[in-house]
């Protein structure tokens, strides 16, 4: 494994302490006032009690600029870059990039997933190919990072990834049984999502603001101060295998109700390689320095 000591100039991003406690894990909608069966559409198991330690959590995705710090400071090169390409959402991309990858020497589309598109050269630096450049997207998450990448970062910064259940745990922001960190009610303002009626196709208007990824901090944080847990990125979290690692919080190709895609709320998850990276993946750090007067009473 890679490993080499910060010394960043660029500001790490802050983090908030996350009190532990013992809440409800997994898939989890309120319906009239009940909780409702497992939706598959979450990707979640069914619910069961969970408790996590105290611990700190970052208060946004981690962003282009922090990670162009640790690779121009490490040198490391990103599973993106080594394979030559990476996976971009169509709405992303130039047309120039489109023919690219539809044209004899491209790599193509996956086959029962037509947004998604192969592009040669996207990587953290150059996110939607090679007529796009990282300076463009500094306040952004980034993207393009694999599960491998997101570990490499968080060690150099002296951090960690957080675990699926600390994950989850942050982002209910202290609520118990509630659909989304403010509530159960849907609101299309809180979070960046596919809230348009047809997909792929680029809507009329955007009723989040944003098309593809947005700025971290672009929401309303959570009562524990998170901004963005649901949907813009998924994020990447400890645990899994080589083969299938975990991914939480959804996208901005993810609904509301899983119309398309996955259905985005607090219990949202996903599985991918180790070694993918996507436009729509980026992940934060957690650490377990927490203050000497925080005691777990449980």
């Amino acid at each position: 494994m890679f490993r080499m000591e910060s010394n960043s100039t660029v500001s790490l991003n802050d983090q908030v302490l996350i009190p532990g406690g013992t809440f409800w894990f997994g898939s989890q909608t309120d319906y009239k006032g009940k909780i409702a069966p497992a939706k598959s559409k979450d990707g979640a198991a069914p619910r069961k009690k969970a408790t996590v330690r105290s611990f700190m959590m970052d208060v946004d995705c981690v962003t282009t600029e922090q990670f162009q710090e640790f690779i121009e400071s490490t040198k490391y090169k990103t599973e993106a870059e080594l394979y030559r390409w990476s996976f971009v959402v169509e709405t992303q991309v130039s047309e120039a990039i489109r023919k690219e990858v539809d044209g004899p020497d491209g790599i193509g589309r996956v086959k029962n997933a037509k947004h998604w598109m192969a592009v040669v050269d996207a990587s953290w630096k150059r996110p939607y190919g090679h007529d796009s450049d990282a300076d463009d997207y500094l306040n952004y998450p980034v993207i393009h990072v694999s599960y491998n990448d997101a570990v490499e970062y968080c060690a150099w910064t002296g951090r960690r990834l957080p675990t699926e259940k600390e994950w989850e745990y942050a982002a209910r922001g202290g609520r118990i049984n509630e659909t989304y960190p403010w509530g159960n009610n849907y609101e299309p303002n809180r979070m960046n999502i596919w809230d348009h009626d047809k997909f792929p196709e680029k809507p009329k208007q955007l009723l989040d603001g944003y098309l593809g990824i947005a700025p971290v901090r672009t929401y309303e944080p959570n009562d524990y101060g998170l901004y963005n847990m649901l949907g813009n990125v998924w994020e990447w979290v400890k645990g899994g295998d080589d083969k299938q690692r975990i991914q939480r919080g959804g996208s901005f190709i993810d609904s509301f109700d899983g119309r398309y895609n996955h259905a985005v709320m607090v219990s949202t998850r996903h599985v991918n390689s180790g070694d993918s990276s996507a436009s729509n993946t980026g992940f934060r750090c957690a650490s377990d320095n927490v203050p000497l007067d925080q005691d777990d009473e449980f």
